[in-house]
């Protein structure tokens, strides 16, 4: 995949559509017609420029410049890869390699009083709720990168905190890069029911200084 100076934007969008039929079919139908909707609304927008009001200070035209695709393995990283991200009052923490959850890397206490995880093992006991609420908040139809965000859902983080839930310590949600001319696109959803209580802090870092794309999207409900 590359991408010229001069290539125009909707082209340029249906350059990093081009990654997208690889991501291996969910084996929800929501999910995938989640996905397939927001390719839709893709091929229908185009790159934000200065000449549209939300974007007339911000110049994202070197974007378009640089031929990206997504990461299909993630990089192997250790504890002390990441020693300097790490958050020592956190109780929880969820961490992403170029979009790609890392396990080995995640604290996730067995007896926290709320639900924290990647999709694949927060899905099977939460599916309803997740249906209901994943990719239901975040305005896709006229913001090209939450769409594009959306048609690449393939994982997520998720905190789920239920009625009264009180949380002392700080949930960690933490996103690496590592790899050049690489587009990631975390999702992160948190529910929170009424009364509860807890900290929840994203963090995107890199540990290389090349060109890379990170296209995150939120959803606080």
């Amino acid at each position: 995949m590359s991408t010229a100076a001069t290539q125009p934007a909707s082209a340029y969008l249906q350059s990093l559509l081009a990654g997208q039929p690889r991501l291996a079919p969910a084996q929800q139908a929501w999910l995938n017609q989640l996905r397939s909707s927001a390719v839709e609304t893709v091929s229908e927008l185009t790159i934000p420029t200065t000449r549209d009001e939300e974007w007339r200070f911000t110049d994202i035209s070197l974007l378009t410049k640089i031929s990206l695709q997504p990461a299909h393995t993630a990089i192997s990283l250790t504890d002390a890869d990441i020693q300097r991200f790490m958050i020592e009052e956190a109780g929880t923490r969820l961490v992403f390699v170029d979009g790609i959850y890392a396990p080995k890397l995640s604290i996730v206490p067995a007896a926290s009083g709320i639900i924290v995880g990647n999709l694949a093992t927060v899905l099977a006991k939460n599916a309803d709720v997740l249906k209901q609420h994943l990719g239901q908040h975040a305005a896709t139809k006229d913001n090209v990168f939450a769409a594009l965000n959306t048609a690449f859902l393939h994982d997520a983080a998720l905190v789920l905190l239920p009625r009264n839930a009180a949380v002392s310590a700080p949930v960690h949600l933490l996103f690496i890069a590592t790899q050049k001319e690489v587009v990631s696109y975390p999702r992160t959803l948190v529910l929170a029911d009424n009364g509860c209580a807890a900290t929840v802090i994203e963090d995107y870092v890199s540990l290389q200084d090349e060109a890379y794309f990170t296209n995150a999207v939120t959803e606080f409900v």
